[in-house]
């Protein structure tokens, strides 16, 4: 009976403290145009998943920190989200995740520009007045490689409608 009694116990303290995390609206900022911006971080090892909401189509730039690092989160016209880290490290990248309307539809259009500390990323066109982004900020890990090249010799041609070697 008491290990029911403390299992209870422990699953009551954890819906407690999960429903004080979700009410929690300290990541909240409203700007002057009256953009709200929602974000929310969980750090996984060592990438950092922030997630924020913007009025779509975004105009201007907004300055905030995502879990201590200062961004700009802009857009060039009603296509592009544009993010960028502003201290630009040379250890950390900045990684577009995804980005979803109010219905949850994937806004991801599969062209973009992409850098070390920034992007730039197209957007499907949508009904929604928001969006829905999810970047990462982890580690850089530079690689270079070098390829050898190898020689091949090109296959012989055939002459037109003979199916015959051409002649050299």
């Amino acid at each position: 009976m008491k290990w029911k009694t403390a299992s209870l116990i422990a699953i009551v303290i954890c819906l407690a403290v999960g429903l004080m995390l979700w009410l929690d609206d300290s990541s909240k900022q409203t700007f002057q145009d009256g953009t709200v911006l929602v974000l929310s971080g969980v750090k996984i090892g060592r990438t950092n998943p922030f997630s924020f909401t913007v009025l779509w189509p975004l105009t201007g730039t907004m300055q905030t920190n995502l879990g201590g690092f200062q961004v700009h989160i802009h857009s060039g016209n009603a296509q592009w989200l544009g993010v960028e880290l502003m201290n630009k490290q040379a250890e950390t990248r900045l990684t577009f995740v995804k980005a979803v309307d109010d219905a949850g539809n994937d806004l991801d259009n599969w062209s973009g520009s992409w850098g070390q500390h920034s992007f730039w990323k197209s957007l499907k066109s949508s009904n929604s007045v928001r969006v829905h982004a999810t970047v990462a900020i982890h580690p850089n890990y530079p690689v270079g490689f070098t390829l050898m090249p190898r020689y091949e010799q090109a296959p012989e041609r055939l002459e037109p409608n003979r199916g015959q070697p051409a002649s050299q």
